[in-house]
């Protein structure tokens, strides 16, 4: 299936705000978009989501997100999959055009991303597109304390 590539409108956000994961990976479930927005969520904010990319089939369906966040120093790297099309592929795909698009926005600035140690699902996915695990910490979250290895894009001179 060919995904579309495209900026991330506000009823796509509000869809993306409606997923809802099962088991472990229900802490990725988002609040209401109407307490996303009193919370000042990066999504709920039309400049602020300028920085999100949407990945959606042919038909028009959401299957996807990325959001690439310039720091001062590197790209932070979030993303996010609908959880019906979680472990079939579409990860990998959105990985590697979210690499392209930071190498073209950022050409010079490392890629980083933050995800929970437990999650090896969202690991292997990382690691197939050429991210190494650089370190490991704690941080708060506003679920309590979480373990969280940083991972950070290896350029494949083999793929450019």
């Amino acid at each position: 299936m060919k995904l579309m590539t495209h900026a991330l409108t506000e009823d796509q956000a509000k869809v993306i705000a409606s997923w809802r994961y099962e088991g472990k990976y229900a802490l990725y479930n988002l609040p209401t978009w109407d307490e996303m927005k009193a919370q000042n969520y990066a999504l709920c904010d039309a400049v602020k989501r300028q920085r999100f990319l949407g990945f959606s089939q042919e038909e028009g369906e959401l299957i996807g997100f990325i959001n690439l966040l310039c720091e001062e120093d590197h790209v932070f790297f979030g993303m996010g999959v609908h959880p019906d099309y979680c472990n079939q592929g579409f990860g990998r795909d959105i990985i590697a055009y979210a690499i392209k698009e930071s190498q073209k926005r950022h050409a010079n600035l490392p890629l980083l991303l933050e995800v929970r140690t437990w999650n090896e699902r969202a690991i292997r996915c990382y690691q197939s597109q050429n991210f190494k695990i650089i370190e490991k910490k704690k941080q708060e979250t506003y679920l309590g304390l979480g373990e969280f290895y940083v991972m950070k894009y290896e350029h494949d001179d083999e793929n450019c």
